[in-house]
């Protein structure tokens, strides 16, 4: 939450959209209690358990919400209901183990 990128968001967003910042990974509101069109981004430096996270990839498209997932190894995003309900991969340089997972998720049609 102290990184730039993040308190330059809390400057630029108008206080009718809102910005709400959560430090700890239990108090994040649960997708039922998100309000319609919600944007919530998850950065896995933060979140340690992802049970909330979880609950998000699960219900977002119930809920009118959409949900990012900063990962910096993609190999330790979990792959159950993170990794496999995505819609958008943003790949920025990776190593060969995150390639070859990758490769085999989304591309690899054995």
């Amino acid at each position: 939450l102290y990184q730039p990128k993040y308190q330059f968001l809390e400057k630029v967003l108008p206080k009718e959209i809102g910005y709400f910042p959560f430090d700890d990974n239990t108090t994040v509101i649960s997708p039922t209690e998100a309000k319609k069109n919600s944007i919530m981004v998850f950065d896995d430096i933060a979140c340690e358990k992802h049970d909330n996270i979880r609950a998000f990839f699960t219900m977002f498209r119930h809920n009118n919400i959409d949900v990012f997932y900063l990962g910096q190894t993609y190999s330790r995003i979990p792959k159950q209901l993170v990794r496999d309900n995505t819609n958008f991969v943003i790949l920025f340089r990776q190593d060969d183990m995150n390639l070859r997972h990758i490769y085999t998720d989304h591309v690899n049609t054995d």
